[in-house]
């Protein structure tokens, strides 16, 4: 990635599926967001909760992104949102095309609640 990196400069987003330590400097991180129905929690795909943790704080100013896979029928009454979940671990969800006019104003009001207008993360 260090080689990509090196060729594109630093205004180029890229993102990797199963990030590690050595490609945070030179790429964000891929995930998927999951539910486990088992334990009514969120999971993110390749047990990468604990690992973005460390991430962020090894590599502060990181980005991760991830495809919300949650099935919102599925989740228990009155459970976090997938994109608030997403949102409050500083992770930027990807929404597909067709669903953006569905989501849009959860989306707009967590934009505002957890990004600065410049789209810097708040504390």
């Amino acid at each position: 990635m260090a080689y990509f990196r090196k060729r594109m400069g630093p205004d180029i987003q890229t993102f990797v599926e199963h990030p590690c330590d050595m490609v945070l400097p030179c790429s964000g991180a891929y995930m998927e967001l999951q539910f486990d129905e088992k334990t009514n929690r969120y999971h993110l795909l390749w047990d990468l909760e604990q690992f973005w943790q460390i991430a962020q704080w090894l590599a502060p100013g990181v980005q991760a992104v991830a495809a919300n896979r949650v099935d919102a029928t599925k989740l228990p009454k009155a459970f976090e949102s997938p994109y608030r979940f997403l949102f409050r671990n500083h992770i930027t969800p990807l929404s597909p095309d067709w669903r953006v006019k569905k989501e849009a104003a959860e989306l707009r009001a967590l934009t505002d609640e957890f990004l600065t207008t410049d789209g810097k993360w708040k504390k």
